[in-house]
């Protein structure tokens, strides 16, 4: 309540300066959101453009993957029905290991001279590498079925692994 009219100025005075301080506050609030708005816009942007850049990648190494998948389809001509895996990784580890057992360095030498592929086999200087070299050849020449059938014909009590044609 108000004594008198003679302090109506200062109480005047005194809620004009509360005012006046709450005007400043609210605008410097004002002027804060205001830079946070613009700033989080700024981010928003920036990371819708960094979604489209990662979405575009994703993309690309999909399609990458993808033309993999089927280049291994087309090259995976056989398959192992009991284990699932192609049967270019099972029976060359398989054709490998035998040759090794079965064979001398040189009948490895004289299969790969028969079979056409003794440029890749005769330089090599241990047995291993030699029949590495060998199953790497023929199976790059698509050649794995005349590798073991003229494998099985040198060996005919050898148990050689059977290749078996994908039914996909």
């Amino acid at each position: 309540m108000i004594d008198s009219f003679d302090d109506l100025p200062v109480i005047l005075a005194g809620l004009t300066q509360q005012i006046k301080s709450l005007n400043e506050a609210v605008q410097r609030m004002e002027g804060t959101l205001t830079r946070r708005h613009k700033q989080q816009d700024e981010d928003i942007t920036a990371n819708r453009a960094d979604i489209a850049d990662l979405t575009e990648g994703m993309a690309q190494i999909k399609l990458a993957v993808a033309e993999l998948q089927a280049w291994q389809t087309s090259h995976d001509r056989f398959r192992c029905p009991f284990i699932g895996q192609p049967a270019l990784n099972v029976v060359q580890v398989a054709l490998e290991k035998l040759l090794i057992k079965h064979f001398t360095k040189d009948e490895i030498i004289g299969v790969a001279f028969e079979l056409n592929v003794s440029d890749s086999v005769h330089l090599q200087q241990t047995k291993q590498m030699m029949a590495i070299s060998l199953v790497m050849a023929i199976s790059h020449q698509n050649r794995l079925p005349a590798l073991l059938s003229h494998l099985q014909n040198l060996r005919p009590t050898v148990i050689w692994p059977i290749l078996f044609e994908e039914t996909n």
